[in-house]
């Protein structure tokens, strides 16, 4: 019994002790013990646990952080991330082969395009080829629902022309956090300029990107596209006498052809 007595005692202590190492430690004073950041959270000062949204301008005044940087169960984290806001960058457009290209923009080699946002997410579209082939014949648009989760590479939206789909593929995987409602007379308004379809949140924004072109290969290879276009359509279309580029709004083109021996199409065009 009174070894017993001991036991407990020294057991009790233990725990007592531990009790007030936690009450005194910060986070420059872990133990073996210490679980990290979420264990000294409770004891930070008010000034370190500032919301990150005060520091991105999303907040006009300070809000003390009371999730425990768990930013997936906060309030606000949910609504900025389900509201549409401004790009990173701006959309900026050139022409190249009298189609706009845009230099700040990823492309993706099934002609989506994605732009990265101020809180990480990321707009993704159909590039300008896209729309300037089927902007104006477009009959509706095929969105998925927010909540849903696209891989890079699988269809992310369609626009619909005389009852077929013409596929729009995701260049990221990620969550549909946002769905751009007005696409379809967007497309049919402006047609040949790249039109945002979904905000996406990424699973994998660095893993993605490294799938993607930018810059300068993005440029040659947007080039390289609109020649292997012209390989397609040259028996039914007229050119501009400008470079020889496409005349788009003289291009008849069968929906299948363009999925498939050009858009989804493993073969060579030109031979």
């Amino acid at each position: 019994m009174i070894y017993l007595l001991v036991f407990l005692t020294f057991a009790l202590g233990v725990i007592f002790d531990k009790s007030q190492s936690k009450l005194k430690r910060t986070t420059m004073t872990f133990s073996e013990y210490a679980q990290g950041l979420e264990e000294v959270f409770p004891f930070l000062n008010e000034d370190r646990r500032i919301c990150k949204y005060y520091f991105s301008g999303n907040l006009k005044s300070k809000k003390v952080c009371d999730c425990e940087f768990d930013c997936q169960s906060c309030a606000i984290h949910k609504r900025l991330m389900s509201s549409a806001i401004e790009p990173y960058f701006e959309i900026t457009s050139t022409k190249v082969s009298g189609l706009d290209f845009s230099p700040c923009a990823f492309y993706h080699r099934g002609h989506s395009f994605l732009v990265i946002e101020k809180n990480g997410n990321v707009r993704i579209g159909a590039d300008s080829l896209i729309t300037a082939l089927f902007g104006t014949k477009c009959e509706r648009v095929i969105l998925p629902e927010k909540g849903d989760f696209l891989e890079s590479g699988e269809i992310a939206f369609s626009l619909v022309i005389n009852g077929k789909k013409i596929p729009v593929l995701s260049p990221i995987s990620g969550e549909v956090i946002g769905i751009n409602s007005s696409l379809q007379s967007e497309i049919k308004e402006k047609r040949g300029m790249h039109q945002w379809a979904l905000v996406i949140k990424p699973f994998n924004l660095l893993h993605d990107l490294q799938n993607l072109l930018y810059g300068k290969e993005a440029e040659n290879w947007f080039r390289y596209e609109l020649q292997n276009l012209k390989f397609l359509v040259l028996k039914d279309s007229s050119f501009a006498a400008d470079g020889g580029e496409i005349d788009f709004s003289h291009v008849e083109i069968p929906i299948e052809n363009f999925v498939e021996e050009f858009l989804l199409s493993y073969k060579s065009i030109n031979g």
